[in-house]
């Protein structure tokens, strides 16, 4: 019989250094002097970017939140988030494979980022992003 209950992800570690992160969106992180760079800065356009939805009290289900920037958003905004990313030790990265091309080293590259964006996210979290949001 399999075990029913929920499945909580937890932080790598309780202390994740922020040279270990690599960051999809920029963020004011509590703490912080600067905001880490990102490839995004959806900060003053975000509302527009979800489309102004009033997210109170609403239940919100995100797949592949990367940093988790609108993750943390949508708290502020009082909705309740389930945040899910695949698990890179258990999901096999599926690739397609060229000719003449070095397709391990990419993938090796590809799950390295991956867990520095999921380093972000946590990094993020600890330091209580959604209750500090500024834009």
């Amino acid at each position: 019989m399999k075990n029913n209950s929920p499945f909580f992800a937890k932080p790598p570690s309780d202390s994740i250094p922020l040279e270990d992160c690599e960051f999809y969106h920029v963020m004011d992180i509590p703490g912080l002097s600067e905001p880490p760079k990102g490839l995004f800065d959806l900060r003053k356009g975000v509302n527009e970017f979800l489309g102004h939805v009033d997210f109170k009290n609403k239940t919100v289900l995100e797949l592949g939140p990367a940093s988790g920037f609108l993750t943390f958003h949508i708290e502020k905004m009082g909705g309740d988030v389930t945040s899910i990313e695949l698990d890179h030790k258990k999901y096999k990265w599926d690739i397609v494979k060229r000719v003449k091309h070095n397709w391990q080293e990419e993938l090796n590259v590809f799950v390295k980022r991956e867990k520095k964006m999921r380093n972000s996210y946590w990094y993020a979290h600890k330091a209580g992003i959604a209750l500090e949001l500024k834009y």
